[in-house]
C-alpha cells in the first residue's frame, strides 16, 4: 500500500453573508442625531456604551446588530425595535404618533379635517 499524504485546505466561502437590511442611520437622522450624538444619548438615557465606530458598523450592515443593542437604539429614537428593523421612519407613521399624543377631542378633530381634505380632494377629481 502507498502512503498517501493528504492536505486539508481551509476552503474561503465564495460570498460572505451580509446581516439583513435595518433602518438604523434613517431613524437616526429622522431624529437629527448624530452619531456622537446618538452614542451620548445611549449612555446617559439607558447607560449603554456603544462607540461610534461600532454605530457605523451596525448602521451600515458589516456587523449584526444584537437585541440589546436594538432596545437600547429603539429608546433613545423612540421607537420600536420592530420599527428599526423593519421600515424607515416615515411622515405617514410621524402623524400617527402626532395624532397619539393628542386628547381624544383633538384627535377627532384632525381627523375630521383630514377627512374633510379627503372628501373635497375626491370631489375636485
Amino acid at each position: 500500500m502507498r502512503n498517501v499524504q493528504t492536505r486539508h485546505v481551509k476552503v474561503k466561502p465564495r460570498f460572505k453573508r451580509k446581516p439583513p437590511r435595518i433602518f438604523l442611520r434613517e431613524w437616526r437622522e429622522a431624529c437629527n442625531y448624530t452619531q456622537e450624538e446618538a452614542c451620548d444619548r445611549l449612555d446617559t438615557m439607558c447607560n449603554f456604551s456603544l462607540s461610534v465606530a461600532t454605530l457605523s458598523r451596525l448602521e451600515n450592515s458589516a456587523i449584526p446588530a444584537q437585541t440589546h443593542q436594538l432596545e437600547a437604539l429603539a429608546v433613545v429614537y423612540s421607537t420600536t425595535i420592530a420599527a428599526l428593523v423593519s421600515r424607515p421612519p416615515s411622515t405617514e407613521t410621524g402623524l400617527r404618533d402626532l395624532i397619539a399624543d393628542l386628547s381624544t377631542e383633538d384627535e377627532q378633530a384632525v381627523i375630521g379635517l383630514i377627512q374633510a381634505y379627503q372628501a373635497g380632494k375626491r370631489a375636485a377629481g
